[in-house]
């Protein structure tokens, strides 16, 4: 007999709720009768689905979404890294035409041509920066009046009143050199109907009113350096105009995308494609002329752009980049793309391989998981235990050997005036006797004597060897480094060597092109380098051999050779001689007295000066050692 729910509220007191039985809705009460009649098995593969297959599909899903985002900002970075490597090649290529630029100003006989308008010396002089660098168009040299005095081509032309002209005498006002991209008319820079006037002009295709017409304005990578006069720095002489066209040309965008990544590069002007450069199979320059693509949204980072365009059929992914002139206005744009199927690639099939490696690890490794979290908390802290000893023992060592440091530093020190002062001492009074001051000797004792003398000067100069390289080694080597006459500096060093040449009747040549010119570098230094390089050639050539001295004014380097035709180092030694302490292991060198320092010392304060040396030699025809440095050199260098 059932109880009816009214009887029962009606015994209960007004102020007391009774508590109902919550009971499921009818849809979700039909599902449960359903399972609960379901077989043991097919109860577990629902419990399957619904706790790993249902959350794996979700989290699947959201990985999905995840790696999509995680996809077009990994797109996005490469396209970044790929348009920064074009942007510095570009620039690297510029500041390299700086340099140059440089180098020529300062040429003493392009001021004297400057000063006397000798115009057919000057375009002989700039002549070379076109051969040497493949996309300079046009060069000129003007006046300190911003007059034309030089050009490389008949067809260029200059006006002061130009755009170009304004920038060059707002370069020698300020004496400040200028290297950026611009834009100006073509015929502010070449003869209407030129060649090279309508090499540059740009073509309008589809997309334009004008569309036949022509583009007349050029996107210029400019450089203007004023010449400064050597004598007075306060007064500008003129200045040197370089500029390189990227119009109706592809050098600037094949220089870049060779180096940089596959795809094009586009540069534009005005909404107009005036150079580009494709690797997907067509010809280079269809694309001059016609519209670029649409602006594209902004980029996540900061002055870039990103978009996608379809390109013969290819569907391309983007990234432009604002070209701004000195006054930092935008001139152009630089666009860099790639497929979206190989940046693609990049990202989509590591997505699945990770889902799979996901999905194994799930359902194969969870089981073992946790004995491998005990047994890698273990080797961690075993680890950790390893490293902490170590550690000691390495700060042990470390205080040890900073004790050694200072007493090896006491010691070098105690050695310049425990052995050098009395040997200095010894080596005079033998100079004494020599010159028989003091009364005069008889053979015997004048032969003692000058052997005395002879083993005091080795003896000095082996110190003066170790201590050069223990300085050098502890990085206290110190270059006080000014501008240096190359032909005082190896005029100085032949001079002082050459009554050991005479004692051996050694021929001396030297070489210099140009006869002179200044070089930032340590002169003690330097002199050093030519005595040890001299001297070793001294020693391992025959009487009556040739020594030969070459020294060569390269760009922005000094290169030098010292070469002779004496005894020569076999292959396999020649690395070892710039080693310290090591000598050319034969009979013959074995007659002549030497620590193994000279050569090592060269090739460390050679790279000091941030240079390099090396040598070429034939046995039994003679060596050749070349050393090149940087003409210049900051004014204090450790």
């Amino acid at each position: 007999m059932t109880t009816r729910l009214p009887d029962r509220q009606a015994e209960v007191p007004s102020d007391t709720q009774v508590p109902r039985e919550h009971k499921p809705a009818p849809f979700f009460q039909h599902i449960l009768n359903f399972i609960d009649k379901l077989p043991i098995h097919k109860k577990m593969t629902i419990v399957v689905v619904s706790f790993v297959v249902i959350p794996l599909a979700l989290l699947m899903l959201v990985s999905s979404l995840y790696l999509q985002e995680q996809l077009r900002k990994d797109q996005e970075k490469y396209l970044l890294a790929s348009l920064t490597i074009a942007r510095s090649e570009m620039s690297e290529r510029r500041n390299d035409i700086v340099k140059t630029c440089f180098s020529i100003v300062q040429d003493d006989d392009l001021q004297k041509a400057v000063r006397e308008r000798n115009t057919p010396l000057l375009a002989r002089k700039i002549k070379p920066i076109q051969v040497n660098f493949d996309k300079v168009d046009y060069a000129v040299v003007v006046d300190a009046h911003n007059q034309l005095l030089a050009k490389t081509d008949p067809s260029v032309i200059y006006r002061p009143g130009s755009p170009l002209g304004e920038l060059v005498r707002q370069s020698m006002q300020t004496n400040k050199y200028l290297s950026s991209t611009e834009v100006f008319p073509l015929n502010d820079l070449f003869e209407e109907n030129s060649d090279l006037y309508k090499k540059f002009q740009v073509k309008l295709k589809e997309g334009f009113a004008g569309e036949g017409e022509y583009l007349n304005k050029s996107l210029s990578e400019t450089t203007i350096v004023p010449i400064v006069a050597s004598d007075n720095p306060g007064q500008i002489l003129g200045s040197i105009v370089l500029i390189g066209v990227a119009n109706s040309d592809y050098y600037f965008p094949q220089y870049v995308s060779s180096r940089a990544t596959e795809g094009f590069l586009v540069l534009t002007v005005d909404g107009i494609r005036v150079a580009t450069k494709s690797t997907v199979g067509e010809e280079k320059n269809w694309m001059v002329g016609t519209t670029a693509f649409p602006r594209p949204s902004r980029s996540a980072y900061e002055g870039y752009y990103l978009g996608t365009a379809k390109l013969s059929g290819v569907d391309y992914m983007f990234m432009d980049e604002a070209l701004k002139n000195h006054k930092g206005d935008v001139v152009g744009y630089i666009s860099l793309g790639l497929p979206e199927e190989r940046l693609n690639f990049m990202v989509t099939d590591n997505r699945k391989i990770g889902l799979l490696i996901s999905f194994l690890c799930m359902f194969i490794f969870l089981p073992i998981g946790q004995l491998l979290a005990t047994q890698l908390k273990r080797n961690h802290d075993e680890l950790e235990r390893m490293v902490s000893e170590r550690t000691e023992h390495l700060q042990t060592v470390v205080a040890q050997l900073q004790k050694l440091s200072i007493a090896k530093a006491q010691f070098l020190s105690n050695m310049t005036h425990e052995l050098r002062t009395p040997l200095s001492v010894i080596i005079n009074a033998c100079d004494i006797l020599k010159h028989e001051y003091v009364g005069p000797l008889n053979e015997k004792q004048m032969r003692n004597v000058l052997s005395a003398l002879d083993c005091g000067n080795h003896l000095l100069v082996l110190i003066n060897d170790l201590l050069d390289v223990s300085k050098i080694r502890a990085g206290m080597m110190l270059l006080n480094v000014a501008p240096l006459s190359v032909r005082d500096l190896v005029d100085s060093s032949v001079n002082a060597l050459k009554g050991l040449a005479e004692e051996k009747n050694l021929h001396f040549t030297i070489v210099r092109e140009p006869d002179d010119f200044m070089v930032t570098a340590d002169a003690k230094r330097i002199k050093q380098i030519y005595y040890n390089l001299i001297s070793n050639a001294i020693k391992f050539t025959n009487p009556g051999g040739h020594i030969k001295i070459s020294v060569y004014k390269r760009d922005v380097y000094m290169e030098s050779i010292v070469s002779d035709d004496g005894i020569g180092i076999a292959p396999e030694d020649q690395a070892r001689v710039f080693q310290e302490f090591e000598q050319v292991d034969n009979s013959y060198t074995r007659r002549y007295s030497g620590t193994g320092l000279g050569l090592p010392i060269v090739k460390q304060l050679v790279e000091l000066h941030g240079g390099q040396v090396y040598l070429e030699s034939t046995p039994g025809k003679g060596t050749e050692v070349i050393f090149t440095i940087p003409l210049e050199q900051p004014q204090a260098k450790k």
